[in-house]
């Protein structure tokens, strides 16, 4: 599933300003590129978890991965874990999932 090779994930917390308040990034080895979708998502909720933040905006570049945050479409099997764990996660907060398009005006 999808394209297989070395990469990593990353991902910024912003405030209602928009203002980066925290950032990640990190290797992940070798897996396929929704793979390091569904890891950046997990890790930014743990890290909004960890300091107390209750109501977030998740905006990813993958559709599939929002798709599957939202519901009712469900993850493939071999994410259950890592979706069951996000869900728990995201169970006392006020969140919302936005497919964040890239247009020819936006850059990194």
């Amino acid at each position: 599933m999808g394209n297989r090779g070395p990469a990593g994930i990353g991902g910024v917390l912003r405030n209602e300003l928009r203002e980066v308040f925290w950032a990640f990034a990190g290797p992940l080895g070798e897996e396929d590129a929704i793979e390091y979708e569904v890891q950046a998502v997990h890790h930014g909720l743990r890290l909004v978890s960890r300091e107390g933040i209750d109501n977030v905006i998740v905006e990813g570049d993958s559709l599939n991965v929002i798709r599957w945050l939202r519901g009712p479409q469900k993850p493939p099997w071999r994410f259950d874990n890592l979706f069951d764990k996000m869900f728990d996660l995201v169970k006392p907060l006020s969140a919302a999932f936005n497919h964040a398009r890239r247009s020819a005006g936006w850059s990194c």
